[in-house]
């Protein structure tokens, strides 16, 4: 959300700078009449009209200068906003597509990576979400901003392929205990430990409701958490439709 002062301050300066400009204005053209006269007749008709028409044309430019830097604050704050709107959609959907899938993706698709997703899990008795990625594709088709971490995707997916003993390694999206164990709450199952192993702000796929985890696809399937599948693509959902299909991804 765009606070008032974001929008206040810029304005405010703005408007400084204009008054400023008319008053140099203004400051010129007496400074310049309080002097010895021009001696060439156009050159006094020409200051005696700037001192006569001085204010008006201080009000003039100021209003002007004004104006124009009004105009280029606004399309900068357009541009960053609809920037701004383009990055929460892609960390929200993923990628340029989001599909939900009955079955798996068997076979590697370029472009594509399979997502296994789970809301509303307990993780120490706070509420968290989970993402299971697969470390080896999840980069060739999720959205990535490198404001999301201080670490680069590939980085911090390649700490999801260390072993941390008995624990799951995971990637922490918001605020929770960096180890702990994931129960699901509706299910009696064993709690699933988990040791954090990195950090971002913002992870494709993850919601901002919640805090999430980021775990390995390899972990979730032998875990005792039952997810929805997705896969995550670059492109139109018209060019995967096919494809998803006939590697047993199908599209729900």
């Amino acid at each position: 959300d765009t606070s008032a002062a974001v929008l206040v301050l810029p304005l405010a300066v703005l408007t400084l700078g204009a008054v400023l400009t008319a008053r140099l204005w203004w400051l010129v053209t007496h400074r310049r009449g309080a002097g010895r006269p021009p001696h060439r007749v156009w050159s006094r008709l020409a200051l005696r009209r700037l001192q006569l028409g001085s204010k008006a044309g201080t009000a003039i430019l100021g209003a002007g200068t004004l104006a124009l830097g009004v105009s280029v604050f606004g399309l900068a704050m357009n541009s960053s906003l609809e920037r701004t709107g383009v990055a929460k959609s892609a960390v929200f959907v993923g990628s340029d597509i989001r599909v939900l899938i009955a079955g798996h993706l068997d076979a590697p698709l370029a472009g594509a990576t399979e997502v296994w997703e789970r809301s509303e899990m307990h993780y120490d008795g706070q509420p968290v979400d989970l993402l299971a990625v697969d470390p080896t594709s999840f980069a060739q088709a999720a959205f990535w901003d490198d404001a999301f971490a201080d670490e680069s995707l590939a980085q911090l997916l390649s700490r999801l392929t260390v072993p941390v003993g008995e624990a799951t390694p995971a990637l922490l999206v918001g605020d929770a205990p960096t180890n702990g164990s994931v129960i699901n709450p509706n299910s009696p199952a064993e709690p699933w430990p988990v040791q954090v192993v990195g950090t971002a702000v913002a992870f494709p796929g993850a919601g901002s409701q919640r805090p999430t985890l980021v775990v390995p696809l390899v972990a979730a399937q032998a875990g005792p958490i039952n997810y929805f599948h997705f896969v995550y693509a670059k492109g139109d959902y018209s060019e995967w439709r096919d494809m998803l299909q006939e590697v047993g991804a199908i599209p729900v």
